[in-house]
Protein backbone atom coordinates (compact mmCIF):
# COMPACT_ATOMS: atom_id res chain seq x y z
CA UNK A 1 0.00 0.00 0.00
CA UNK A 2 1.81 3.41 -1.15
CA UNK A 3 1.14 6.50 1.14
CA UNK A 4 0.76 9.77 -1.14
CA UNK A 5 0.11 12.93 -0.20
CA UNK A 6 -2.70 15.20 -2.07
CA UNK A 7 -1.59 18.26 -3.62
CA UNK A 8 -2.66 21.24 -1.06
CA UNK A 9 -3.32 18.60 1.38
CA UNK A 10 -2.09 20.33 3.77
CA UNK A 11 -3.09 23.94 2.92
CA UNK A 12 -6.87 23.10 2.65
CA UNK A 13 -6.54 21.09 6.04
CA UNK A 14 -4.78 23.90 7.65
CA UNK A 15 -7.35 23.91 10.70
CA UNK A 16 -7.31 20.38 11.17
CA UNK A 17 -8.18 20.47 14.92
CA UNK A 18 -11.15 22.56 14.43
CA UNK A 19 -12.44 21.10 11.44
CA UNK A 20 -11.35 17.54 11.40
CA UNK A 21 -11.51 17.17 15.19
CA UNK A 22 -15.26 19.39 15.58
CA UNK A 23 -16.78 17.99 12.64
CA UNK A 24 -15.90 14.31 14.28
CA UNK A 25 -17.04 14.89 17.66
CA UNK A 26 -19.23 18.08 18.14
CA UNK A 27 -21.98 17.21 20.88
CA UNK A 28 -22.82 13.77 19.45
CA UNK A 29 -25.30 11.89 21.76
CA UNK A 30 -24.59 7.92 21.07
CA UNK A 31 -27.37 5.92 22.99
CA UNK A 32 -27.20 2.27 23.80
CA UNK A 33 -30.02 2.03 21.56
CA UNK A 34 -28.32 3.45 18.65
CA UNK A 35 -27.88 1.35 15.89
CA UNK A 36 -30.50 -0.97 16.88
CA UNK A 37 -33.11 -2.83 13.85
CA UNK A 38 -36.38 -4.00 13.82
CA UNK A 39 -38.15 -5.66 10.54
CA UNK A 40 -40.39 -3.29 8.96
CA UNK A 41 -41.35 -4.26 5.36
CA UNK A 42 -40.58 -7.14 3.57
CA UNK A 43 -36.75 -6.44 2.32
CA UNK A 44 -36.31 -3.67 5.01
CA UNK A 45 -34.97 -2.89 8.62
CA UNK A 46 -35.12 0.29 10.51
CA UNK A 47 -31.70 1.18 11.86
CA UNK A 48 -32.08 3.79 15.24
CA UNK A 49 -29.67 6.59 15.23
CA UNK A 50 -29.36 9.51 17.19
CA UNK A 51 -31.32 11.68 14.59
CA UNK A 52 -34.82 9.41 14.31
CA UNK A 53 -34.84 5.93 12.47
CA UNK A 54 -34.04 5.39 9.01
CA UNK A 55 -35.36 2.05 6.58
CA UNK A 56 -32.37 0.62 4.98
CA UNK A 57 -32.63 -1.86 3.02
CA UNK A 58 -31.11 -5.64 3.34
CA UNK A 59 -29.31 -5.35 0.38
CA UNK A 60 -27.96 -2.17 0.91
CA UNK A 61 -27.30 -1.49 -2.76
CA UNK A 62 -24.53 1.13 -4.01
CA UNK A 63 -23.16 2.41 -0.32
CA UNK A 64 -21.47 5.66 -0.39
CA UNK A 65 -19.72 7.10 2.75
CA UNK A 66 -19.38 10.60 2.97
CA UNK A 67 -15.86 10.38 4.97
CA UNK A 68 -13.13 8.08 5.67
CA UNK A 69 -13.65 7.00 9.15
CA UNK A 70 -17.28 5.57 8.44
CA UNK A 71 -16.11 3.64 5.66
CA UNK A 72 -13.51 1.77 8.21
CA UNK A 73 -15.55 0.97 10.64
CA UNK A 74 -18.16 -0.42 7.54
CA UNK A 75 -15.30 -2.13 6.21
CA UNK A 76 -14.09 -3.69 9.78
CA UNK A 77 -17.54 -5.91 9.95
CA UNK A 78 -16.80 -7.15 6.23
CA UNK A 79 -19.00 -4.77 3.97
CA UNK A 80 -17.21 -2.77 1.95
CA UNK A 81 -18.30 0.57 1.01
CA UNK A 82 -19.14 1.30 -3.18
CA UNK A 83 -17.32 4.85 -2.35
CA UNK A 84 -15.50 7.30 -0.03
CA UNK A 85 -15.06 10.68 0.26
CA UNK A 86 -12.17 12.08 1.26
CA UNK A 87 -13.39 14.81 4.28
CA UNK A 88 -11.31 14.37 6.46
CA UNK A 89 -8.37 13.70 4.88
CA UNK A 90 -7.42 10.35 6.55
CA UNK A 91 -4.83 8.65 3.91
CA UNK A 92 -4.01 5.57 5.76
CA UNK A 93 -7.87 5.41 5.34
CA UNK A 94 -8.28 6.16 1.85
CA UNK A 95 -5.44 3.94 1.24
CA UNK A 96 -6.82 0.97 2.71
CA UNK A 97 -10.02 1.77 1.56
CA UNK A 98 -8.77 1.76 -2.21
CA UNK A 99 -7.07 -1.19 -1.82
CA UNK A 100 -10.22 -3.48 -0.77
CA UNK A 101 -12.09 -1.99 -3.67
CA UNK A 102 -13.54 1.33 -2.56
CA UNK A 103 -13.43 4.32 -4.92
CA UNK A 104 -12.29 7.20 -3.42
CA UNK A 105 -13.12 10.70 -4.18
CA UNK A 106 -10.79 13.82 -3.35
CA UNK A 107 -12.79 16.57 -2.01
CA UNK A 108 -11.07 18.83 0.43
CA UNK A 109 -11.23 18.20 3.64
CA UNK A 110 -13.61 20.94 5.03
CA UNK A 111 -16.21 18.97 6.10
CA UNK A 112 -19.07 16.73 4.28
CA UNK A 113 -19.09 17.25 0.19
CA UNK A 114 -22.43 18.76 -1.04
CA UNK A 115 -25.34 16.81 -1.76
CA UNK A 116 -25.66 17.29 -4.84
CA UNK A 117 -21.96 15.43 -5.54
CA UNK A 118 -23.01 12.50 -3.34
CA UNK A 119 -26.55 12.17 -5.65
CA UNK A 120 -24.34 12.18 -8.61
CA UNK A 121 -22.58 8.76 -7.01
CA UNK A 122 -26.33 6.97 -7.25
CA UNK A 123 -26.23 5.85 -3.68
CA UNK A 124 -28.45 3.05 -2.55
CA UNK A 125 -27.39 3.88 0.79
CA UNK A 126 -25.27 7.18 2.72
CA UNK A 127 -23.12 6.90 5.94
CA UNK A 128 -21.47 9.05 7.58
CA UNK A 129 -19.55 9.97 11.07
CA UNK A 130 -21.76 12.13 12.83
CA UNK A 131 -21.00 15.89 13.88
CA UNK A 132 -24.27 16.53 16.31
CA UNK A 133 -25.83 18.91 13.85
CA UNK A 134 -28.87 16.65 12.36
CA UNK A 135 -29.16 19.67 9.23
CA UNK A 136 -27.16 17.40 6.28
CA UNK A 137 -29.42 14.01 7.18
CA UNK A 138 -32.18 16.43 6.84
CA UNK A 139 -31.51 17.61 3.98
CA UNK A 140 -30.81 14.14 2.33
CA UNK A 141 -32.43 11.18 3.85
CA UNK A 142 -35.73 12.01 2.09
CA UNK A 143 -34.04 11.46 -1.14
CA UNK A 144 -32.18 7.96 -0.69
CA UNK A 145 -31.73 5.99 2.86
CA UNK A 146 -29.00 7.88 4.84
CA UNK A 147 -27.74 6.75 8.29
CA UNK A 148 -25.55 8.77 10.88
CA UNK A 149 -23.19 6.20 12.82
CA UNK A 150 -21.98 7.41 16.35
CA UNK A 151 -18.93 10.36 16.34
CA UNK A 152 -15.49 9.68 17.76
CA UNK A 153 -16.16 10.73 21.11
CA UNK A 154 -18.30 7.49 21.39
CA UNK A 155 -16.32 4.54 23.20
CA UNK A 156 -14.79 2.13 21.26
CA UNK A 157 -17.20 -0.83 21.65
CA UNK A 158 -20.34 1.20 21.31
CA UNK A 159 -18.83 2.24 17.84
CA UNK A 160 -18.37 -1.19 16.96
CA UNK A 161 -21.60 -2.37 18.51
CA UNK A 162 -23.63 -0.02 16.39
CA UNK A 163 -22.15 -1.33 13.03
CA UNK A 164 -22.83 -5.07 14.18
CA UNK A 165 -26.62 -4.03 14.71
CA UNK A 166 -27.17 -1.51 12.15
CA UNK A 167 -25.88 -3.61 9.33
CA UNK A 168 -26.74 -7.10 10.46
CA UNK A 169 -22.77 -8.11 11.36
CA UNK A 170 -22.98 -8.43 15.22
CA UNK A 171 -20.77 -11.94 14.69
CA UNK A 172 -18.51 -10.51 13.55
CA UNK A 173 -18.21 -7.08 15.94
CA UNK A 174 -18.54 -9.42 18.59
CA UNK A 175 -15.94 -11.59 17.50
CA UNK A 176 -14.13 -8.37 17.12
CA UNK A 177 -14.62 -6.69 20.32
CA UNK A 178 -13.56 -9.83 22.10
CA UNK A 179 -9.95 -9.94 20.17
CA UNK A 180 -9.60 -6.22 21.23
CA UNK A 181 -10.49 -7.07 24.85
CA UNK A 182 -8.21 -9.75 25.27
CA UNK A 183 -5.46 -7.21 23.51
CA UNK A 184 -6.18 -4.73 25.82
CA UNK A 185 -6.43 -6.75 28.75
CA UNK A 186 -2.16 -8.15 27.86
CA UNK A 187 -1.19 -4.05 27.84
CA UNK A 188 -3.07 -3.45 30.57
CA UNK A 189 -1.13 -6.33 32.46
CA UNK A 190 2.16 -4.95 31.72
CA UNK A 191 1.06 -1.02 31.82
CA UNK A 192 2.48 -0.61 36.01
CA UNK A 193 -0.41 0.79 36.49
CA UNK A 194 -1.97 4.77 37.21
CA UNK A 195 1.97 5.94 38.09
CA UNK A 196 2.99 4.98 34.10
CA UNK A 197 1.32 8.14 32.80
CA UNK A 198 1.17 9.23 29.57
CA UNK A 199 0.57 13.08 28.42
CA UNK A 200 -0.78 13.20 24.80
CA UNK A 201 0.37 16.75 22.87
CA UNK A 202 -0.61 17.42 19.07
CA UNK A 203 -0.20 20.49 17.03
CA UNK A 204 -1.48 21.47 13.99
CA UNK A 205 -1.45 24.91 11.94
CA UNK A 206 -0.36 26.77 14.68
CA UNK A 207 -2.85 25.07 17.43
CA UNK A 208 -1.16 23.84 20.56
CA UNK A 209 -4.01 21.33 22.16
CA UNK A 210 -4.05 18.11 24.10
CA UNK A 211 -6.35 15.31 24.55
CA UNK A 212 -9.61 15.31 26.37
CA UNK A 213 -10.88 12.80 28.70
CA UNK A 214 -14.09 12.15 25.72
CA UNK A 215 -10.68 11.46 23.20
CA UNK A 216 -10.19 7.91 21.93
CA UNK A 217 -6.40 8.16 23.44
CA UNK A 218 -7.73 8.61 26.75
CA UNK A 219 -10.48 6.54 27.00
CA UNK A 220 -8.19 3.77 25.80
CA UNK A 221 -4.96 4.51 27.58
CA UNK A 222 -7.26 4.55 31.24
CA UNK A 223 -8.74 1.16 29.91
CA UNK A 224 -5.28 -0.02 29.43
CA UNK A 225 -4.03 0.54 33.03
CA UNK A 226 -2.11 3.76 31.78
CA UNK A 227 -2.25 7.30 34.42
CA UNK A 228 -2.88 10.53 32.51
CA UNK A 229 -1.43 14.05 34.24
CA UNK A 230 -4.26 15.48 36.03
CA UNK A 231 -4.10 18.75 33.79
CA UNK A 232 -5.45 16.04 30.81
CA UNK A 233 -7.98 14.95 32.98
CA UNK A 234 -10.73 18.12 31.95
CA UNK A 235 -14.05 17.50 30.19
CA UNK A 236 -13.83 19.85 27.39
CA UNK A 237 -17.15 22.18 26.93
CA UNK A 238 -19.33 20.73 24.52
CA UNK A 239 -17.77 17.21 24.36
CA UNK A 240 -14.87 17.96 22.55
CA UNK A 241 -11.94 15.46 22.21
CA UNK A 242 -9.71 17.88 22.01
CA UNK A 243 -8.82 21.25 24.16
CA UNK A 244 -5.85 24.18 23.30
CA UNK A 245 -3.23 24.95 25.25
CA UNK A 246 -1.27 28.10 25.67
CA UNK A 247 3.00 27.42 25.72
CA UNK A 248 2.95 28.76 29.14
CA UNK A 249 1.04 25.55 29.87
CA UNK A 250 3.24 23.20 28.56
CA UNK A 251 5.18 22.44 31.96
CA UNK A 252 1.69 20.98 33.55
CA UNK A 253 1.88 18.21 30.53
CA UNK A 254 4.85 16.11 32.02
CA UNK A 255 4.07 12.61 32.57
CA UNK A 256 6.61 9.07 32.18
CA UNK A 257 5.44 9.19 28.68
CA UNK A 258 4.49 12.14 26.34
CA UNK A 259 3.04 10.86 23.51
CA UNK A 260 3.29 13.76 20.49
CA UNK A 261 1.00 13.28 17.36
CA UNK A 262 2.70 13.37 13.92
CA UNK A 263 2.42 12.72 10.31
CA UNK A 264 -0.26 14.56 8.17
CA UNK A 265 -1.18 17.97 9.84
CA UNK A 266 0.21 17.17 12.90
CA UNK A 267 3.52 18.41 13.63
CA UNK A 268 5.91 16.74 16.48
CA UNK A 269 8.46 19.52 15.56
CA UNK A 270 6.02 22.38 16.15
CA UNK A 271 5.11 20.82 20.02
CA UNK A 272 9.29 19.59 20.43
CA UNK A 273 9.86 23.29 19.71
CA UNK A 274 7.35 25.12 21.81
CA UNK A 275 9.13 26.92 25.26
CA UNK A 276 9.50 24.62 28.47
CA UNK A 277 9.20 21.24 26.16
CA UNK A 278 12.33 20.43 26.10
CA UNK A 279 12.48 20.74 30.25
CA UNK A 280 9.96 18.61 30.52
CA UNK A 281 11.40 15.19 32.32
CA UNK A 282 10.14 13.09 29.34
CA UNK A 283 11.99 14.89 27.03
CA UNK A 284 15.16 14.91 29.01
CA UNK A 285 14.93 11.44 29.63
CA UNK A 286 14.34 10.43 26.41
CA UNK A 287 10.51 9.22 27.13
CA UNK A 288 8.65 10.96 24.10
CA UNK A 289 7.15 8.51 21.43
CA UNK A 290 6.15 10.04 18.12
CA UNK A 291 2.07 8.41 17.50
CA UNK A 292 0.10 8.73 14.14
CA UNK A 293 -2.20 11.98 14.88
CA UNK A 294 -4.64 10.60 12.29
CA UNK A 295 -5.13 6.72 14.03
CA UNK A 296 -5.26 8.73 17.91
CA UNK A 297 -8.28 10.63 17.16
CA UNK A 298 -10.70 8.01 15.78
CA UNK A 299 -12.91 5.15 17.12
CA UNK A 300 -13.42 3.06 14.20
CA UNK A 301 -12.04 -0.29 15.16
CA UNK A 302 -8.80 -0.48 12.72
CA UNK A 303 -7.87 3.04 15.08
CA UNK A 304 -8.76 1.22 18.03
CA UNK A 305 -6.32 -1.67 17.61
CA UNK A 306 -3.51 1.08 16.28
CA UNK A 307 -3.48 2.56 19.61
CA UNK A 308 -3.64 -0.72 21.32
CA UNK A 309 -0.43 -1.92 19.41
CA UNK A 310 1.11 0.97 20.25
CA UNK A 311 0.34 1.67 24.11
CA UNK A 312 1.63 -2.08 23.82
CA UNK A 313 4.81 -0.88 22.43
CA UNK A 314 4.62 1.94 25.36
CA UNK A 315 3.65 -0.79 28.33
CA UNK A 316 7.07 -2.68 27.17
CA UNK A 317 8.75 0.68 26.77
CA UNK A 318 9.59 0.17 23.24
CA UNK A 319 8.69 3.73 22.48
CA UNK A 320 10.14 3.95 18.94
CA UNK A 321 7.83 0.85 18.57
CA UNK A 322 4.97 2.85 17.91
CA UNK A 323 3.15 2.93 14.47
CA UNK A 324 3.70 5.09 11.23
CA UNK A 325 2.50 5.49 7.83
CA UNK A 326 5.24 3.42 6.56
CA UNK A 327 3.55 0.33 8.68
CA UNK A 328 0.04 0.69 8.21
CA UNK A 329 -0.05 -1.67 5.37
CA UNK A 330 1.07 -4.73 7.57
CA UNK A 331 -0.50 -3.40 10.51
CA UNK A 332 -3.75 -3.80 8.73
CA UNK A 333 -3.28 -7.30 7.86
CA UNK A 334 -2.76 -7.64 11.47
CA UNK A 335 -6.16 -5.96 12.50
CA UNK A 336 -7.55 -8.35 9.50
CA UNK A 337 -6.40 -11.37 10.96
CA UNK A 338 -8.06 -10.68 14.38
CA UNK A 339 -11.24 -11.80 12.36
CA UNK A 340 -9.93 -14.45 9.94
Amino acid sequence: MKLKTRPGYLSKLGASLLVSVVALAAAACSSSEAGQTTELAEGTHAVTHEFGETSVPDDLGRIVSLDEYAALGLLAVGITPDVVFTSWGSEIGQDILASAGTEVVTVPPLGAPPIEQVLAQDPGLVIFTSMGDRSYYDSIESTVPTVPVPAVTTPWRENLAFFGRAFDRQSVADKLTGALEGKIADVSARSRGEANTVSVLMSSSGILATTTEQAPPSLLLAESGFGRPESQRANAAGGLPYAPLSDEAIPAQDARIVAVFDEGVYEFGKVASVPGFSSLSAAQENRVAKVNGDMWLATHPFATFWMIEDMDAMAGGNLAGTGTESVAANRYQEFTALTA
